[in-house]
């Protein structure tokens, strides 16, 4: 299956009922201070607090009715649970979300909360996802992962779908990149709907993944960062088929940027948003020569709680 502007389309008009078409809009703050046209596109106010709703919606209306009757497992340690259990929920399905020891409990909570079965198991995501296998094999569930799964990538294209339908007068797309399906879907989406943007991916520089795939490089992804939404240490391979056609590039930002970008946004929006949510801001603060004069979209994807 190839993906096309036209099946992400398709997918947000089936999404439309319960997910937020989110605002996005011009801050004349933050473009004063920077001498940059910022737009920011919220996805923290999606009714999870992230946009991950999206894709997981996606990915439950490609199932067929048995395979619902089965029973959906993930692996997550935050948003993609919350997201994946109050779409279940709302879809009257059974979601199980298996978390690594160590999650913190809100998010833990927020999860039970949305309606999913929380399970802990794994000191790591990894091992959490060697449980997700073995689910799959002892309670035939349907995985629904959290990046490489072209449904689910689909389902994230409809923000830039949103976002250039409101303002499409963009010249460049700030996206964070953890296991690219964000990037992936809304660069297609974006791409698409205008040739000339420009598409940059931000990641931590704790995390730089997608650096190392499109660059050949080496680096070790490893550490603590303020950005733990994205610190993923190796890209999606369905994702990265889709990013190396349609992503210029990508840039890394310190934990000392997202802390000014966390905020900036807080001063000058009244949001507060998560160290991933707001990395696309941390990439204007750190380098903001480079975007000087141009009209630059921001998708802040997740909020904190």
């Amino acid at each position: 299956m190839k993906l096309t502007l036209d099946d992400i389309i398709d997918v947000h008009k089936k999404i439309s009922k319960n997910v937020k078409w989110t605002e996005t809009s011009y801050s004349s703050s933050i473009s004063e201070k920077l001498g940059v046209n910022v737009f920011f596109k919220f996805e923290n106010r999606q009714y999870t607090g992230a946009f991950k709703v999206r894709g997981s919606y996606s990915k439950l209306l490609s199932l067929s009715d048995h395979e619902r009757s089965s029973g959906v497992v993930a692996m997550s340690a935050g948003n993609h649970a919350q997201g994946l259990a109050f779409i279940s929920n709302k879809m009257d399905i059974n979601s199980n979300i298996v978390m690594p020891e160590g999650t913190p409990f809100t998010k833990i909570r927020r999860t039970k909360n949305f309606g999913g079965n929380v399970i802990i198991k794994g000191s790591d995501l990894d091992e959490s996802y060697q449980h997700v296998q073995d689910l799959i094999k002892d309670k035939g569930f349907i995985e629904v992962h959290p990046y490489n799964d072209l449904n689910v990538i689909s389902g994230q294209g409809t923000i830039s779908y949103e976002m250039l339908s409101d303002c499409n007068e963009i010249d460049v797309l700030l996206i964070p990149v953890g296991g690219g399906g964000l990037i992936a879907g809304c660069a297609l989406a974006a791409k698409e709907m205008n040739k000339n943007i420009k598409i940059i991916g931000v990641e931590s520089d704790l995390y730089p993944s997608l650096t190392n795939k499109m660059f050949n490089k080496k680096i070790k992804c490893k550490g603590s960062t303020l950005a733990e939404g994205i610190a993923v240490s190796k890209i999606g391979d369905i994702p990265f088929s889709i990013i190396q056609d349609f992503v210029d590039d990508v840039i890394t930002v310190s934990d000392k940027s997202i802390e000014r970008a966390i905020a900036m946004l807080a001063e000058h929006e009244k949001v507060v948003a998560e160290g991933a949510g707001a990395t696309g801001l941390a990439a204007l603060l750190q380098s903001t020569s480079t975007f000087k004069g141009k009209k630059v979209g921001v998708i802040i994807c997740g909020g904190e709680y």
